[in-house]
C-alpha cells in the first residue's frame, strides 16, 4: 500500500491497484500466460514484480501500463525488494540477481548452486537469502561478494528477517 492505493497480485498475474478510499479497482493489469507466487513492489512512480516464466516487469503506477521487461530465464518466486532504486530477488535456477531499474541493466549475478524461493531481506549493504540447500547467504549488496554462509536443517523456502542484531530464517523442517 502506498499513497492510499493497494497493490495485489494473484496466482494468475493479474495485478490490480485498488483505492484504500473507495475500494474501486484504479486499473488492472493482466499478464499473458502469466502465473505469479510474489508480491509487487514499489518504486517510486513505478510497481515491480517478478512472474514464474522469469520475467520482471515493471509497470507505471498511475495507469498499470508495462514500462519495460527482463527475462531471467528461470522461474521467479522471490518478491522483488527494491533497495537504493536496485531489485534484488532470486531465482529456481539458483542466481540470485541485482536488476538497476534505472538503467534496466544487470549490476550483478550469483549462482548459488541450489534452488531460491526466498525472498530478500537487506540491512546496511549486505543482502541475505536462503536456498534449498538450507544455505544462509550474506552477500554484498554493491558486488554480490559473499560475506559468509550458514546452514540449517532443511531448506529455506522463506524469507530471513533481520531484527535486533539477529537474522531469523524459516526451514522447512519447521525450525
Amino acid at each position: 500500500v502506498d499513497e492510499g492505493v493497494a497493490y495485489i497480485g494473484n496466482a494468475h498475474a493479474s495485478i490490480r491497484a485498488v483505492s484504500m478510499r473507495s475500494g474501486r479497482i484504479v486499473w488492472r493489469h493482466d499478464t499473458s500466460h502469466g502465473e505469479m507466487a510474489s508480491s509487487p513492489a514499489v518504486d517510486g512512480d513505478s510497481l515491480v514484480y517478478h512472474s514464474m516464466d522469469g520475467h520482471v516487469f515493471v509497470l507505471d503506477r498511475a495507469n498499470g501500463r508495462e514500462r519495460w521487461s527482463y527475462d531471467g530465464g528461470s522461474p521467479i518466486e522471490s518478491s522483488p525488494v527494491v533497495h537504493d532504486g536496485v531489485d534484488y530477488f532470486g531465482a529456481w535456477d539458483g542466481r540470485v540477481f541485482a536488476l538497476d531499474l534505472s538503467t534496466h541493466h544487470l549490476r550483478w549475478t550469483r549462482d548459488l548452486g541450489a534452488k531460491i524461493t526466498s525472498s530478500a531481506a537487506i540491512l546496511g549493504g549486505t543482502l541475505y537469502i536462503g536456498d534449498y540447500a538450507g544455505r544462509l547467504w550474506a552477500l554484498s549488496t554493491r558486488t554480490g561478494a559473499t560475506l559468509w554462509t550458514a546452514s540449517v536443517n532443511g531448506r529455506i523456502y522463506g524469507t530471513p528477517a533481520v531484527a535486533g542484531g539477529r537474522i531469523f530464517v524459516p526451514s522447512s523442517t519447521g525450525n
